[in-house]
């Protein structure tokens, strides 16, 4: 998912003078895989929700999970409640990562982010690990304090439009059940929150 790519990296990075966009990207990477250090799953754990809290646009990034279903208005607690929830959703994602171990490699990022209009802007990523070379694009956006990385690409592919459409499925499937009084988005919080993999970061 978003980390996946993120997290294969050394901590050695080939940073060259970098745009703030590009900076916001490299640092966050830099931090990412010091938390991968940390020997203890519990502490490694708790500082990546951290961190996921401080760099995700989990505004951006619910609204775009839930598709239509971000405006049902009779769903506007559920709503509010699993945007909180989306660094839990990519931390979940992120633990086989984490839980891994041993990365190795190092991460070149271009010095000049791609404008692609209306406040987002891509930052090229490449990864060297194992002697292979993964290109991808980090995402990001303009926050009210800071950047807020908001998807990853690689190889054609948004890591958060893959998962909204698998979301959108389910919320499609719960509300035609009963279009005028069903309850789709409390559904699939509960679905998330009941999977016995799902990691709870502190709110």
């Amino acid at each position: 998912m978003i980390l996946t790519f993120l997290l294969l990296v050394g901590a050695q990075s080939f940073a060259a003078s970098l745009d703030p966009a590009c900076q916001f990207i490299d640092t966050t990477m830099i931090r990412a895989r010091e938390i991968l250090e940390v020997k203890q799953q519990d502490g490694r754990n708790i500082q990546m929700c951290e961190l996921l809290k401080q760099k995700l646009g989990s505004e951006h990034i619910g609204n775009l999970f839930l598709g239509n279903f971000a405006n049902l208005s009779r769903e506007q607690v559920a709503i509010e409640q699993f945007k909180s929830m989306v660094p839990s959703i990519m931390m979940t994602k992120a633990i086989p990562v984490l839980g891994a171990g041993g990365k190795t490699g190092s991460f070149e990022i271009t010095p000049t982010a791609k404008d692609r209009g209306n406040g987002v802007l891509e930052v090229t990523v490449t990864v060297t690990s194992n002697s292979k070379s993964y290109v991808g694009f980090a995402i990001v956006k303009r926050g009210p304090q800071d950047y807020e990385l908001i998807d990853v690409e690689y190889m054609g592919y948004s890591a958060v439009g893959y998962q909204g459409r698998e979301y959108q499925k389910f919320l499609n499937r719960e509300f035609n059940k009963d279009p005028h009084n069903s309850m789709p988005v409390s559904a699939l919080v509960q679905q998330i929150e009941q999977q016995d993999d799902y990691v709870s970061c502190p709110l």
